[in-house]
């Protein structure tokens, strides 16, 4: 049995009525095991409980009526949506949060619904990438044996980060269903230089969903989008790719290479981050109850 009293996976139908019975439960929603963890985290003086996607049974049939993909971000919205159409008598203390991802830059609207909140930047790992909390990962994560500085990491890997995220709005403006690939193979690290190799990149993806033909339409959306790209990389990386270039980038320069791992990298950073970081933000300080709460 699950937290609460329910079943690992819960039904939309137990929520409905656990919230008709108990509408004061202050629960959070959110896509994937870091969101949790994280946000568990920072709100464990709160008493709020936190779920992540797989954890409810959303059928993908309910997500697509309400215009959505189904996926985690589809699903966790659909809860949103559903708990505000169900009981829209009731005020709940209930956030469900989803990535804002390249919404933004590419101008969409945004599901609007009571209890769904966008993170402040594109993505939980954006919420640690900064010269400070990179500063930490590098001097006890990695026993200051990178040969790197934070901010002369973020000057080498920010424009690779900022370069794979124009392809993914790209990729999200042609609408056409192509799978991603994996950044690592076209990243090189040596003696604490990194490098992206853009034109294998594109190539790769580009001939893995047999649309080679549309690498002029692929660029010239990138182009379009360049310009509109905001200043702080925070709104502009995707988190799977931070991971995957310092994974390269730790995997050359720290022993033991073990260290390199993804996972690894990706959990450690996620480490370098405390409460306050999180609940002084937008997104969390109003379920923190540091402000009122918002539709």
């Amino acid at each position: 049995m699950g937290v609460g009293g329910f079943d690992e996976k819960r039904s939309l139908e137990e929520l409905v009525f656990a919230y008709e019975m108990e509408p004061g439960l202050r629960d959070v929603y959110v896509e994937g095991r870091t969101d949790k963890v994280l946000i568990e985290h920072a709100l464990s003086a709160h008493e709020v409980r936190v779920w992540e996607d797989g954890e409810i049974d959303i059928p993908g049939d309910l997500v697509r009526t309400h215009g959505l993909d189904v996926g985690c971000k589809g699903r966790v919205a659909t809860i949103a949506l559903e708990l505000e159409s169900r009981l829209s008598d009731k005020d709940l203390l209930v956030r469900c949060i989803v990535d804002a991802d390249c919404d933004r830059v590419l101008e969409v609207s945004l599901v609007d619904a009571k209890y769904l909140r966008y993170t402040d930047f594109t993505c939980i790992e954006s919420y640690f990438w900064d010269a400070t909390h990179l500063r930490k990962y590098i001097k006890i994560g990695l026993h200051d044996t990178l040969g790197l500085t934070a901010e002369e990491v973020l000057e080498k890997v920010n424009p690779i980060l900022k370069e794979i995220f124009l392809l993914r709005v790209a990729q999200k403006h042609l609408n056409m269903g192509w799978h991603w690939v994996s950044v690592s193979s076209c990243v090189t690290t040596k003696k604490a230089t990194i490098s992206f190799d853009r034109e294998k990149f594109v190539q790769k993806y580009l001939q893995s969903n047999s649309a080679w033909d549309r690498r002029e339409d692929l660029e010239r959306i990138v182009e379009w989008y360049r310009p509109k790209l905001d200043n702080d990389i925070r709104h502009c990386l995707q988190g799977h790719d931070l991971t995957e270039v310092m994974s390269e980038l730790v995997k050359e320069c720290v022993k033991p290479k073990g260290l390199g791992q993804v996972e690894i990298v990706a959990r450690m950073l996620a480490m370098t981050i405390d409460r306050d970081d999180l609940t002084n933000l937008p997104l969390l300080s109003e379920i923190a109850g540091n402000e009122p709460l918002r539709r």
